[in-house]
């Protein structure tokens, strides 16, 4: 019996090797970056609808190696527009399930305020596959407002061009989404992800305004006075809206995004097997409809066919390593990139905006907006944008993306 047992172990401890082995070039990439100095701070998820197969954490928060170790179920990360995706797509999709949200509905049924030339066409559709005709955000150079003020500003931003004649991706699409699920669910954005998306698919760890006893958990994404901030939202509308808004916002753990990426693998049922919202709805979001080439004119790149776009183009600007739904992954592969600390050097935080906004700011209104240092990393070199990737499928590494960059936002 005693030899049996030995065996076993054996045997099981041999198979925990040669499965570790099979992730070893994802892994030396993800280092790699570390290692180079292109982030800090890395997690790095592999799996599939059913299981997380390999999950590790790499580097520290900042460059020294007495900070906090990145981990994949305890560091939380600014995801920054992964808000859009993570939070308010789910959030309208639920409402859709629900018969209380109609995707071809006018924006103007649910926010009366909404007006403006050519306003009554935009469609809710519309603000989710970024066909809507608004810029990218708003005028860097508008003053600072109480939150409500700066919703002002979103709802009388005229539109640059014609409703559904071409997509522009677009931080007011998703704020104005957002409040759009607020009108009809009477909560607020975060209150009603909590509650509706956020618990039922375990992620415990999601949050926005996350309190200041889990900053030290936190993953800086700039300094202030020479010490590195971390749990203010690094995006200076979503601060000036109070940390909380459709298009950013939104602190989670890798662990926490896997469950999310499975949710949407399993076509809307949770880990209980509990469904959320019918298969039908999850195949409305996901399917490619035809829509006019998007325009990177104002700093995204095109990845190549994306001619036709999902529902979930609220997701962020494609990168190296796609987006959710850009490439017809879904049945199988989901990957994410989100930004590290020290993403961008001033200026550069949205490329999209065509007066970028300063790398971080303070939420809170009448406060001053930092404007805060780039953080260098080894021998001065700044960091570039990404702190995790997260790849679902059960490709092998070898067809892994090259390159881990991706694009902050």
């Amino acid at each position: 019996m005693a030899r049996a047992l030995v065996l076993t172990l054996i045997t099981a401890a041999a198979l925990t090797r040669a499965a570790a082995a099979q992730y070893e070039p994802l892994d030396a990439l993800v280092q790699d970056g570390v290692r180079r100095g292109v982030y800090p701070a890395a997690a790095l998820i592999v799996g599939n609808s059913r299981t997380i197969l390999h999950a590790r954490g790499f580097g520290h928060f900042t460059w020294s190696d007495g900070s906090a170790s990145a981990t994949p179920d305890s560091t939380l990360w600014d995801i920054a527009s992964l808000t859009k995706v993570v939070a308010t797509t789910p959030a309208a999709a639920l409402l859709v399930d629900r018969g209380r949200l109609q995707l071809d509905a006018p924006v103007q049924r649910y926010l009366p305020r909404f007006i403006g030339r050519d306003k009554e066409q935009v469609t809710v559709r519309m603000l989710l596959d970024h066909t809507s005709g608004l810029p990218a955000g708003l005028d860097p150079r508008q003053r600072r407002v109480p939150p409500d003020s700066v919703f002002a500003l979103v709802l009388r931003t005229p539109l640059r061009r014609s409703p559904g004649t071409r997509a522009q991706y677009s931080d007011l699409n998703a704020i104005l989404l957002g409040r759009v699920v607020e009108a009809i669910s009477g909560q607020s954005l975060d209150r009603f992800a909590a509650d509706s998306v956020f618990a039922p698919l375990g992620m415990s760890e999601t949050r926005f305004l996350p309190p200041p006893i889990l900053r030290r958990r936190i993953a800086p994404t700039g300094q202030w006075h020479g010490s590195p901030l971390s749990g203010e939202v690094n995006d200076r509308t979503a601060g000036w809206l109070g940390g909380v808004a459709g298009h950013a916002g939104v602190f989670t753990t890798a662990t926490d995004l896997a469950r999310y990426a499975q949710w949407w693998l399993r076509r809307g049922v949770t880990r209980s097997g509990t469904r959320l919202v019918r298969a039908e709805t999850v195949d409305t979001f996901l399917a490619p409809r035809a829509a006019a080439l998007p325009d990177f004119s104002a700093g995204n790149r095109a990845p190549p066919g994306n001619s036709r776009r999902p529902l979930t183009a609220l997701s962020p600007r494609p990168t190296p390593t796609g987006t959710p739904g850009t490439r017809g992954r879904w049945s199988g592969s989901i990957p994410i990139a989100i930004s590290s600390w020290c993403s961008s050097p001033i200026g550069r935080t949205d490329p999209a905006s065509p007066n970028p906004s300063p790398p971080c700011t303070r939420s809170g209104v009448g406060s001053p907006t930092p404007r805060c240092a780039p953080c260098p990393g080894p021998a001065g070199r700044k960091s570039d944008p990404l702190a995790s990737i997260f790849q679902f499928g059960g490709r092998s590494p070898q067809s892994a993306p090259r390159s881990p960059r991706g694009s902050e936002g």
